[in-house]
């Protein structure tokens, strides 16, 4: 049982949460009208909270090894977060916000 299997379950519940969190809020959300701010909002909060995570282990690993400057280790949590703020996080709450919106318009036009 151990490590392995957390990380497994942590891995496979981690996105559905976060999709049903987002689908959620995409059923009260006009895409359309708001999709700038919509799309921006979903990767600076993506951005951010990753960035948020690397700059606090970059700040131990720092001060525990010291070995390289720290600006490079600040740009390379920057750009680490960017990258993966923007090919899990982002992707998996537009596509529920895209669907919820999606479902919302199919059922208003049927009328159901």
């Amino acid at each position: 049982m151990g490590i392995h299997s957390v990380n497994m379950v942590t891995f496979l519940i981690s996105p559905l949460l976060l999709f049903a969190c987002f689908y959620i809020i995409g059923q009260k959300i006009d895409l359309t009208t708001d999709f700038l701010s919509v799309v921006l909002s979903l990767f600076l909060g993506a951005w951010i909270g990753h960035l948020i995570g690397s700059l606090s282990l970059q700040f131990i690993s720092y001060a525990l090894y010291s070995g390289a400057s720290f600006v490079s280790w600040i740009l390379w949590a920057m750009w680490y977060s960017f990258m993966v703020a923007f090919s899990l996080e982002f992707f998996v709450a537009f596509a529920a916000l895209s669907m919820a919106y999606i479902v919302r318009k199919r059922s208003m036009q049927t009328g159901a």
